[in-house]
Protein backbone atom coordinates (compact mmCIF):
# COMPACT_ATOMS: atom_id res chain seq x y z
CA UNK A 1 0.00 0.00 0.00
CA UNK A 2 2.55 2.25 1.12
CA UNK A 3 4.53 2.16 -2.19
CA UNK A 4 2.40 4.40 -3.91
CA UNK A 5 3.13 7.86 -2.72
CA UNK A 6 -0.38 9.42 -2.60
CA UNK A 7 -1.07 7.25 0.55
CA UNK A 8 1.14 9.47 2.55
CA UNK A 9 0.22 13.27 0.88
CA UNK A 10 -1.00 14.13 4.39
CA UNK A 11 1.92 13.49 6.13
CA UNK A 12 4.01 14.98 3.28
CA UNK A 13 2.29 18.12 4.31
CA UNK A 14 2.80 18.36 8.04
CA UNK A 15 6.17 17.38 7.24
CA UNK A 16 6.83 20.31 4.74
CA UNK A 17 4.77 22.43 6.84
CA UNK A 18 6.56 22.02 10.29
CA UNK A 19 9.79 22.99 8.15
CA UNK A 20 8.64 26.37 6.56
CA UNK A 21 8.79 29.78 8.29
CA UNK A 22 5.07 30.47 7.33
CA UNK A 23 3.40 32.83 9.74
CA UNK A 24 -0.07 31.98 8.05
CA UNK A 25 -2.23 30.21 5.42
CA UNK A 26 -5.44 30.09 4.72
CA UNK A 27 -6.42 26.39 5.77
CA UNK A 28 -5.83 22.94 5.63
CA UNK A 29 -7.93 20.19 3.87
CA UNK A 30 -6.49 16.48 5.03
CA UNK A 31 -8.57 13.56 3.21
CA UNK A 32 -7.96 10.43 5.44
CA UNK A 33 -5.05 11.99 7.05
CA UNK A 34 -3.29 9.42 9.80
CA UNK A 35 -1.02 9.66 12.56
CA UNK A 36 -1.37 5.26 12.84
CA UNK A 37 -1.98 2.91 10.91
CA UNK A 38 -4.40 0.18 10.76
CA UNK A 39 -2.36 -3.60 10.52
CA UNK A 40 -3.88 -4.00 6.86
CA UNK A 41 -1.98 -0.94 5.57
CA UNK A 42 1.41 -2.61 6.24
CA UNK A 43 1.03 -5.74 4.21
CA UNK A 44 4.60 -6.55 3.40
CA UNK A 45 8.06 -5.93 4.99
CA UNK A 46 8.97 -3.57 2.31
CA UNK A 47 5.57 -1.47 3.55
CA UNK A 48 6.71 -1.86 6.98
CA UNK A 49 10.57 -0.32 5.80
CA UNK A 50 8.46 2.72 4.18
CA UNK A 51 5.98 2.94 6.82
CA UNK A 52 8.34 3.07 10.08
CA UNK A 53 10.10 6.37 9.40
CA UNK A 54 6.62 8.10 9.16
CA UNK A 55 5.56 6.41 12.16
CA UNK A 56 8.02 7.04 14.30
CA UNK A 57 9.76 10.16 13.45
CA UNK A 58 7.90 13.14 15.43
CA UNK A 59 5.51 15.50 13.80
CA UNK A 60 5.47 18.89 16.06
CA UNK A 61 1.48 19.29 15.70
CA UNK A 62 1.52 22.66 17.71
CA UNK A 63 3.75 24.45 15.31
CA UNK A 64 1.20 23.24 12.32
CA UNK A 65 -1.51 24.36 14.48
CA UNK A 66 0.07 28.13 14.17
CA UNK A 67 -0.36 28.28 10.75
CA UNK A 68 -4.12 28.58 10.90
CA UNK A 69 -7.32 28.03 12.71
CA UNK A 70 -9.26 26.92 9.49
CA UNK A 71 -8.20 22.61 9.48
CA UNK A 72 -10.92 19.85 8.31
CA UNK A 73 -10.16 16.32 8.20
CA UNK A 74 -12.38 14.09 6.13
CA UNK A 75 -12.52 10.26 6.95
CA UNK A 76 -14.76 7.51 6.39
CA UNK A 77 -16.28 5.33 8.58
CA UNK A 78 -14.95 2.01 6.83
CA UNK A 79 -11.42 3.12 5.79
CA UNK A 80 -9.35 -0.56 6.08
CA UNK A 81 -6.15 1.64 6.29
CA UNK A 82 -6.93 4.75 8.62
CA UNK A 83 -8.67 3.68 12.10
CA UNK A 84 -11.43 6.13 12.74
CA UNK A 85 -9.88 6.65 16.19
CA UNK A 86 -7.70 8.94 13.98
CA UNK A 87 -10.26 11.65 14.23
CA UNK A 88 -9.89 12.24 18.07
CA UNK A 89 -6.36 13.09 17.62
CA UNK A 90 -6.77 15.47 14.90
CA UNK A 91 -9.62 16.93 16.85
CA UNK A 92 -7.49 16.80 19.78
CA UNK A 93 -4.52 17.77 18.64
CA UNK A 94 -5.19 20.25 15.66
CA UNK A 95 -8.36 21.51 16.74
CA UNK A 96 -10.01 20.47 13.37
CA UNK A 97 -13.35 20.39 12.15
CA UNK A 98 -14.10 16.47 11.44
CA UNK A 99 -16.12 15.12 9.05
CA UNK A 100 -17.31 11.18 8.65
CA UNK A 101 -18.56 9.83 5.70
CA UNK A 102 -20.05 6.69 5.25
CA UNK A 103 -18.67 3.91 3.51
CA UNK A 104 -16.14 5.32 1.07
CA UNK A 105 -12.75 3.29 1.85
CA UNK A 106 -9.90 4.78 2.13
CA UNK A 107 -11.61 7.48 0.02
CA UNK A 108 -9.54 6.47 -3.13
CA UNK A 109 -9.99 5.78 -6.77
CA UNK A 110 -9.28 2.31 -6.07
CA UNK A 111 -12.53 2.37 -3.68
CA UNK A 112 -14.34 3.93 -7.06
CA UNK A 113 -14.86 7.31 -5.33
CA UNK A 114 -13.88 10.06 -8.17
CA UNK A 115 -15.87 12.83 -6.40
CA UNK A 116 -17.11 13.77 -2.82
CA UNK A 117 -19.23 16.61 -1.90
CA UNK A 118 -17.53 16.91 1.19
CA UNK A 119 -14.37 18.01 -0.26
CA UNK A 120 -16.22 20.55 -2.57
CA UNK A 121 -18.18 21.87 0.58
CA UNK A 122 -15.29 22.12 3.04
CA UNK A 123 -13.15 24.58 -0.05
CA UNK A 124 -15.59 26.53 -0.42
CA UNK A 125 -15.84 27.15 3.56
CA UNK A 126 -12.15 27.94 3.91
CA UNK A 127 -12.92 30.55 1.00
CA UNK A 128 -15.59 32.02 3.27
CA UNK A 129 -18.48 30.70 0.81
CA UNK A 130 -21.74 28.80 2.08
CA UNK A 131 -23.30 27.56 -0.89
CA UNK A 132 -27.17 27.08 -0.64
CA UNK A 133 -29.27 24.47 -2.48
CA UNK A 134 -33.03 26.74 -3.54
CA UNK A 135 -36.01 25.18 -2.53
CA UNK A 136 -39.79 25.54 -3.67
CA UNK A 137 -42.22 26.27 -1.23
CA UNK A 138 -42.97 22.31 -0.67
CA UNK A 139 -39.54 22.48 0.39
CA UNK A 140 -38.44 20.22 -2.61
CA UNK A 141 -34.44 21.10 -4.13
CA UNK A 142 -34.98 22.80 -7.56
CA UNK A 143 -31.64 21.90 -8.53
CA UNK A 144 -30.03 25.59 -8.28
CA UNK A 145 -27.57 26.21 -5.80
CA UNK A 146 -25.90 29.36 -5.00
CA UNK A 147 -23.59 30.89 -2.80
CA UNK A 148 -25.52 32.26 0.09
CA UNK A 149 -25.52 36.16 -0.02
CA UNK A 150 -26.68 35.87 -3.77
CA UNK A 151 -29.30 33.67 -2.73
CA UNK A 152 -30.51 36.45 -0.12
CA UNK A 153 -29.84 39.38 -2.37
CA UNK A 154 -32.08 37.44 -4.83
CA UNK A 155 -34.60 36.77 -1.85
CA UNK A 156 -35.14 32.87 -3.46
CA UNK A 157 -36.23 29.96 -0.83
CA UNK A 158 -33.69 28.14 1.17
CA UNK A 159 -33.65 25.67 3.73
CA UNK A 160 -32.74 26.37 7.36
CA UNK A 161 -32.81 24.62 10.92
CA UNK A 162 -33.59 25.92 14.11
CA UNK A 163 -32.25 24.23 17.22
CA UNK A 164 -33.91 25.00 20.85
CA UNK A 165 -31.52 23.68 23.18
CA UNK A 166 -33.00 23.19 26.77
CA UNK A 167 -32.17 22.11 29.92
CA UNK A 168 -34.52 20.01 32.82
CA UNK A 169 -35.02 23.71 34.55
CA UNK A 170 -37.11 23.88 31.44
CA UNK A 171 -35.17 27.01 30.27
CA UNK A 172 -33.72 27.81 26.67
CA UNK A 173 -30.69 28.58 25.79
CA UNK A 174 -30.94 32.01 23.98
CA UNK A 175 -27.78 33.15 21.69
CA UNK A 176 -26.90 36.94 21.17
CA UNK A 177 -26.14 37.66 17.50
CA UNK A 178 -22.93 39.37 16.88
CA UNK A 179 -22.71 42.88 15.83
CA UNK A 180 -21.45 41.77 12.70
CA UNK A 181 -24.41 40.09 11.04
CA UNK A 182 -26.01 41.28 8.51
CA UNK A 183 -29.69 40.43 9.90
CA UNK A 184 -30.93 41.44 12.85
CA UNK A 185 -27.18 42.27 15.23
CA UNK A 186 -26.87 42.40 18.80
CA UNK A 187 -30.36 40.16 18.92
CA UNK A 188 -31.18 37.37 21.60
CA UNK A 189 -32.15 34.31 19.23
CA UNK A 190 -31.80 30.59 19.20
CA UNK A 191 -29.29 28.28 17.57
CA UNK A 192 -30.01 28.21 14.14
CA UNK A 193 -28.37 28.44 10.49
CA UNK A 194 -28.63 27.71 6.84
CA UNK A 195 -28.99 23.93 5.55
CA UNK A 196 -25.59 23.79 3.24
CA UNK A 197 -25.51 22.23 -0.51
CA UNK A 198 -25.56 18.79 -0.22
CA UNK A 199 -26.41 18.23 3.86
CA UNK A 200 -29.76 16.66 5.03
CA UNK A 201 -31.56 18.71 7.57
CA UNK A 202 -30.09 16.59 10.97
CA UNK A 203 -26.66 17.15 9.34
CA UNK A 204 -27.26 20.95 9.71
CA UNK A 205 -28.52 20.86 12.79
CA UNK A 206 -25.50 19.30 14.21
CA UNK A 207 -23.05 20.82 12.89
CA UNK A 208 -24.87 24.57 13.72
CA UNK A 209 -25.20 23.15 17.73
CA UNK A 210 -21.22 21.92 17.05
CA UNK A 211 -19.85 25.52 15.28
CA UNK A 212 -21.96 28.11 17.46
CA UNK A 213 -21.68 26.58 21.00
CA UNK A 214 -19.51 23.95 20.82
CA UNK A 215 -21.92 21.16 21.36
CA UNK A 216 -21.69 17.56 20.05
CA UNK A 217 -24.53 15.69 20.54
CA UNK A 218 -25.67 12.12 18.80
CA UNK A 219 -28.06 11.82 16.69
CA UNK A 220 -30.63 9.60 18.62
CA UNK A 221 -30.54 13.12 20.78
CA UNK A 222 -31.84 15.55 18.32
CA UNK A 223 -35.46 15.35 18.00
CA UNK A 224 -37.57 17.01 15.47
CA UNK A 225 -40.56 18.70 16.87
CA UNK A 226 -43.35 21.50 15.33
CA UNK A 227 -44.15 21.79 11.62
CA UNK A 228 -41.91 23.39 8.90
CA UNK A 229 -42.33 27.18 8.80
CA UNK A 230 -42.28 29.39 5.57
CA UNK A 231 -41.00 33.13 6.00
CA UNK A 232 -42.01 35.13 2.98
CA UNK A 233 -39.29 38.31 3.19
CA UNK A 234 -38.54 41.22 1.34
CA UNK A 235 -35.19 39.42 1.41
CA UNK A 236 -33.56 36.23 2.71
CA UNK A 237 -37.05 34.29 2.48
CA UNK A 238 -37.15 30.52 3.92
CA UNK A 239 -37.96 27.77 5.14
CA UNK A 240 -37.50 26.91 9.13
CA UNK A 241 -37.49 23.39 10.54
CA UNK A 242 -37.20 22.80 13.91
CA UNK A 243 -35.66 20.60 16.57
CA UNK A 244 -34.80 20.63 20.09
CA UNK A 245 -31.94 18.98 22.30
CA UNK A 246 -31.82 18.33 25.91
CA UNK A 247 -28.18 19.26 28.00
CA UNK A 248 -27.17 21.20 31.61
CA UNK A 249 -24.09 22.29 30.73
CA UNK A 250 -23.47 25.70 33.05
CA UNK A 251 -23.42 28.52 30.35
CA UNK A 252 -19.62 28.88 30.47
CA UNK A 253 -19.18 25.50 29.31
CA UNK A 254 -20.79 26.35 25.74
CA UNK A 255 -17.75 27.62 23.47
CA UNK A 256 -19.30 30.10 21.66
CA UNK A 257 -18.36 30.78 17.99
CA UNK A 258 -17.25 34.66 18.01
CA UNK A 259 -17.91 35.83 14.63
CA UNK A 260 -21.50 34.30 14.99
CA UNK A 261 -22.21 34.38 18.76
CA UNK A 262 -21.33 36.98 21.54
CA UNK A 263 -23.20 35.60 24.58
CA UNK A 264 -25.21 32.70 25.60
CA UNK A 265 -27.61 32.87 28.43
CA UNK A 266 -30.28 30.09 29.93
CA UNK A 267 -33.32 32.03 29.85
CA UNK A 268 -36.77 30.95 31.82
CA UNK A 269 -39.34 29.98 29.75
CA UNK A 270 -42.08 32.87 31.01
CA UNK A 271 -39.55 35.55 30.24
CA UNK A 272 -38.91 34.89 26.95
CA UNK A 273 -42.13 36.80 26.07
CA UNK A 274 -41.12 39.38 28.21
CA UNK A 275 -37.85 39.48 26.15
CA UNK A 276 -39.86 38.94 22.85
CA UNK A 277 -42.11 41.95 23.79
CA UNK A 278 -39.54 44.48 24.89
CA UNK A 279 -38.00 43.56 21.53
CA UNK A 280 -34.93 42.53 22.45
CA UNK A 281 -34.93 38.78 20.07
CA UNK A 282 -35.04 38.45 16.50
CA UNK A 283 -37.66 36.27 16.61
CA UNK A 284 -40.93 37.46 16.06
CA UNK A 285 -43.18 35.56 17.63
CA UNK A 286 -43.44 32.90 20.59
CA UNK A 287 -45.63 30.18 19.14
CA UNK A 288 -42.51 27.97 18.62
CA UNK A 289 -42.00 28.62 22.56
CA UNK A 290 -45.43 27.56 23.30
CA UNK A 291 -45.17 24.57 21.22
CA UNK A 292 -42.14 23.11 23.15
CA UNK A 293 -43.41 24.34 26.54
CA UNK A 294 -46.32 21.39 25.35
CA UNK A 295 -43.53 18.96 24.36
CA UNK A 296 -41.42 19.33 27.64
CA UNK A 297 -44.65 18.69 29.56
CA UNK A 298 -45.36 15.73 27.68
CA UNK A 299 -42.41 14.06 28.72
CA UNK A 300 -42.93 15.10 32.22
Amino acid sequence: MLRNAKYIGCQTIMRYLQKKKITKIGGILFVAPWLELSLKAIESEEDYNIAKPWLEEPLFLEKIKKFTENITCIFSDDDYFVPLSQKRIFESKLSAHCIVVHKKGHISEEDGIFELKEILLATFKMLGLEILEIVDEKGKLTKEILEKELAHDKNLLHNEIVVLIVNDRKEILLQKRSPKKRFKPNKWGLCAGHVDAYETLDEAALREMHEEVGLIVEQEDLHPFYRREINKKSINSNIQYYYYVKTNLKEEDFTIQKEEVSEVKWVALENIKKWLEEGMTSFDNFKVFEEIQKVLEREN
